[in-house]
């Protein structure tokens, strides 16, 4: 962390790598056009400080700021970054004309002769190469530097340096006022030629692991080839229909959150960008699942169409085939006729599994509950034939009745609101699974006109006639087409309860102190032509990273110092 800005500055300079030159051609004939296959964008000076303040204060190092600043002025004897503009972002451009892949390093400054001389104690004395150009030599490579607009521009030959922009900040776009690094990659702005190679690449990969295998049916064989196209046929559609892919962390000072996001963006009128419509505007009849007083809430909703369906359905294909060879060698289930209702259950699973798939249709949801040593775990979703699902239990349950001692089911315990529930016990053997379920689990399974649930450890049926009563209130409400929530504090106080161990006591401790600012949260939603993924981390979280951090650190010195 106390390097952070020198770090940054000597990756600009080394990152000139003479590979990336480009130049005017010897004939003085117009250059091809550039354009933008990477930006990168790096925070101001001041901006990245206050960040390092506000987590030293997380962290319980508040005079964090001044030790970087104490480091600074240690390596520059005293001069520090003078000559840098300290409130303007840093950047970093890739382009390519087709065949050369020029690199422009930029950075504010309000001084770059002074600048240079700051740094002179770390990079050494730049050389005045005339006209406004200097030069660095590291480690055998030499970099050029020209300042112009107040900014300093890097490069590897003074020729790169001829044409350079008036105002590089606005290659940036609007990465450095959303976060503090963001990385924009203009995929259709890579040469064909490289994107070609690049998917021949992914497919020599897949396909040299297409050979038969030794003990491998024909069938099973063709099965998996068709399963590795439909891969090759998705990373293929990948490449060639996304447009830019963005990746940025960024810091809300004001929220006490930090966020990392993942964004895509389709080609406008591509299949890809039909795909992220249709998740647009989205609702889920199991969003009752996003439980507020849950340890973790999962709910997904989405529309498939056809094509997607059906490749779906080539991997259940293979699934199916890979449960039924391995349940064929099961030694518990020597008997032909268990063996057997095994198999038919599985079947049907499966049956009940690619019928839903193929509807088009996926949506559903998930809640782990936990306190005061009781552990719940519910889950449930769409099914386009709940009948064959309901049959495969049956089914499991006549095999589990012969092979598992003390297993018991009662079927058509309970009904709410059209849902059947089923409940069953299995004995738990492991000592550390008893401390969380007891001698014996209990499961619930749920049967609807086209859901299915199911919930395992105490309360199962109170819980989810809970979720299913909230799903129906909030059935008209859009929804992000993936959503899921931890809260660390309670998942930390329950194996506290649970493992007598020190150090997972010291972190629910600590981050019982955040009031409940303590979650992780993932987000998927869609946005025009892309989708957007979210991991958000609340002040409580970033505390205890902090506070891990600090002890690894303080490790790391003691043993050092040993």
């Amino acid at each position: 962390m106390k390097r952070i800005l020198l770090s940054v500055l000597m990756t600009a300079l080394f990152a000139c790598h003479p590979q990336f030159l480009w130049a005017k051609g010897a004939d003085g004939a117009a250059k091809p056009e550039l354009k933008p296959i990477a930006v990168v964008s790096l925070a101001s000076y001041e901006q990245l400080m206050a960040d390092a303040n506000f987590l030293g204060e997380l962290s319980d190092s508040p005079a964090i700021q001044g030790d970087l600043e104490a480091t600074l002025n240690q390596f520059t004897q005293g001069a520090g970054l003078k000559g840098l503009d300290r409130t303007r972002p840093w950047g970093l451009t890739l382009q390519s004309d087709g065949a050369a892949f020029p690199l422009t390093v930029f950075i504010p400054v309000t001084d770059l002769k002074q600048l240079l001389g700051s740094l002179s104690p770390i990079i050494g004395e730049a050389a005045d190469e005339g006209e406004g150009v200097y030069s660095l030599k590291l480690k055998g490579q030499r970099i050029f530097i020209t300042g112009q607009n107040g900014w300093a521009f890097l490069a590897s030959s003074r020729e790169s340096l001829a044409d350079l922009p008036q105002d590089p900040a606005r290659q940036l776009g609007s990465l450095p006022r959303t976060y503090e690094i963001g990385i924009r990659i203009h995929v259709q702005n890579i040469p064909e030629m490289y994107r070609t190679m690049a998917i021949d690449q992914i497919r020599a990969g897949m396909q040299d692991n297409l050979a038969r295998k030794k003990d491998e049916l024909e069938e099973e064989h063709a099965l998996r080839k068709r399963v590795v196209e439909n891969q090759v046929k998705k990373f293929t559609n990948a490449i060639n229909e996304t447009d830019q892919l963005t990746i940025g962390w960024a810091l809300d000072k004001q929220a006490k959150s930090s966020a990392l996001e993942l964004q895509m963006t389709a080609i406008p009128g591509s299949k890809t960008s039909k795909q992220i419509a249709r998740l647009q505007d989205v609702t889920s009849a199991f969003q009752g699942f996003l439980l507020p007083d849950a340890a973790a809430t999962l709910n997904f909703s989405a529309k498939l169409d056809k094509e997607e369906t059906n490749q779906v359905a080539t991997v259940i294909d293979g699934l199916r085939a890979n449960v039924l060879k391995q349940l064929d060698k099961q030694k518990s289930l020597a008997d032909e006729h268990a063996k057997q209702a095994a198999k038919d259950a599985v079947g049907q699973l499966f049956d009940a599994y690619k019928s839903t798939v193929l509807a088009g249709i996926v949506d559903g949801g998930a809640a782990v509950l936990l306190g005061e040593g009781k552990f719940t775990f519910v889950a449930g979703g769409f099914v386009a034939d709940p009948q064959a699902l309901e049959n495969a239990l049956k089914k499991s349950a006549n095999v589990l009745n012969q092979t598992v001692p003390e297993f018991a089911i009662k079927y058509d315990v309970a009904k709410h609101a059209g849902v059947r529930f089923h409940t069953m016990t299995v004995p738990v053997q492991k000592d550390q699974a008893r401390q969380v379920f007891g001698d014996k689990l209990h499961i619930t399974v749920g049967i609807g006109s086209k859901s299915a649930y199911v919930a395992a450890g105490a309360n199962g049926i109170a819980t989810l006639e809970t979720v299913i009563d909230r799903s129906t209130a909030g059935r008209a409400k859009t929804v992000n087409p993936v959503q899921l929530n931890v809260s660390l504090e309670r998942v930390l106080k329950f194996a506290a309860a649970v493992k007598q161990d020190p150090l997972i006591s010291m972190m629910a401790d600590e981050i019982a102190k955040s009031e409940g600012k303590d979650r992780l949260t993932l987000t998927g939603r869609a946005d025009k032509d892309g989708l957007v993924y979210r991991l958000e981390a609340q002040e409580g979280v970033l505390k205890l990273l902090g506070q891990a951090s600090k002890r690894a650190a303080g490790g790391i010195g003691a043993r050092a110092a040993r």
